[in-house]
This record gives C-alpha cells, sequence and structure tokens, in this order.
C-alpha cells in the first residue's frame, strides 16, 4: 500500500473528528452520528489497506470505498440539515465543561485530504 493512500485514509478520518466534535459542540449530536459512522468506515478501510500491503485490488477497493464513503456523508448533510438554534447555549455548555473546538485537531488543507 502507498503512502499517499494512508495519508488520504488518515487525513479524511482527521477531518471526520474535527466535524464530529464541531457537530457536537454546536449542538447537533444526531448529525455528528452520520459523522461517526463514517469515521468507523474509513479507519476501517485504512487498516483493511494497511494490512493487505501490496494489493492492487485491494487499493482500487480502498478508493471506491473511501468514494462511498463520502457520498454517504453528502446523503448525510441532505437528511441532517446543520441546525444553529441551539449552537450559543451548546458552545457555552461545553465551555464550561472544558472543551473547545481548538481542543479537537487542527484545520487541514484540501490539499492533504485529497
Amino acid at each position: 500500500m502507498g503512502k499517499s493512500q494512508v495519508k488520504k485514509g488518515v487525513s479524511l478520518a482527521a477531518a471526520l473528528c474535527q466535524d464530529i466534535s464541531g457537530n457536537i459542540l454546536s449542538g447537533n449530536e444526531v448529525r455528528a452520528l452520520g459523522y461517526v459512522k463514517a469515521l468507523g468506515a474509513v479507519l476501517s478501510e485504512t487498516l483493511e489497506m494497511i494490512e493487505a500491503g501490496s494489493d492492487v485490488r485491494k487499493e482500487l477497493a480502498f478508493t471506491r470505498n473511501i468514494q462511498a464513503a463520502l457520498e454517504r456523508m453528502e446523503e448525510e448533510h441532505k437528511v441532517n440539515k446543520f441546525d444553529g438554534a441551539r449552537m450559543a447555549e451548546s458552545f457555552e455548555k461545553y465551555e464550561k465543561a472544558g472543551y473547545t473546538p481548538a481542543d479537537f485537531g487542527r484545520g487541514i488543507s484540501a490539499d492533504e485530504a485529497a
């Protein structure tokens, strides 16, 4: 397996973690669960690729499955739209508990996620 595929899987997982935390912190827990589901799929695919070694069929399957996970996320966006109604209240609640968006990793660029 190439480093670029590992990097793609890890970068996507990091981006999903940020999306999950952002949705939870803003009071969109149901939406966050869709991201958790996608994160599990991305991590499973990445781990399977690492374990497969140099297998072209697995590399092609990895690419297809990662694309399918991204497509499921697009569907999730349509079904569970972001709701900003509880955002201020939710951020305040989590800040009092000691959590801020900065606690959940740095942002990644589009190039890193590609």
